[in-house]
């Protein structure tokens, strides 16, 4: 049975402010699953506020807001994947991919910072004002996600495949099979 999508966000509202209330009282994977539905409900709600008016600043917000609704909702699909399950190996190509991608990426949001920060100081026009902040917070936010990342990959060893075997059979004498 199809429910009304206004009805569905009303009940899903309620139930999850509820549960937050007591968090204590649901699965944490429910809990993820019901975000995750409402992120979605949200972002479609938003999305068409979007189409319905003709003013492209507020077109470009609330857009952007349903995007970033979107985003939250893969987020919690990833807290449901690793709440379940242990992730797979990295593997040595995968984290090197990684390593370098993202020492690109903190350079070309640092940039980026920069120079929003700097015509924001210029800017006079509080509309586009507020669209520079959004980008800038925006930024930021991409900015020690990051560095973060960049921060664990340095610090923790990868637990690779490949780590695993030698582990296993470096110093065994029979290396896997049986008397040698």
């Amino acid at each position: 049975m199809m429910l009304n999508a206004h009805i569905l966000n009303i009940i899903i509202k309620n139930y999850i402010i509820g549960d937050i209330i007591l968090p204590e009282s649901i699965d944490i994977i429910d809990f993820y699953k019901k975000m995750v539905m409402m992120e979605k409900i949200y972002s479609s709600e938003i999305k068409e506020l979007a189409e319905n008016i003709k003013n492209p600043l507020f077109q470009a917000i609330f857009n952007a807001i349903a995007h970033d609704s979107l985003k939250h909702s893969k987020l919690y699909e990833a807290l449901i994947t690793i709440s379940k399950s242990p992730l797979p190996f990295i593997s040595k190509e995968d984290l090197d991919l990684i390593r370098e991608k993202v020492k690109e990426h903190i350079s070309t949001e640092k940039r980026m910072i920069d120079v929003i920060d700097s015509q924001l100081d210029t800017e006079e026009d509080p509309r586009k004002k507020l669209l520079m902040e959004a980008i800038l917070s925006d930024e930021i936010v991409h900015h020690k996600l990051l560095v973060k990342i960049e921060q664990i990959i340095g610090e923790a060893e990868a637990l690779t495949e490949e780590k695993i075997w030698d582990m296993l059979w470096r110093d065994s004498p029979f290396h896997g099979t049986p008397g040698g």
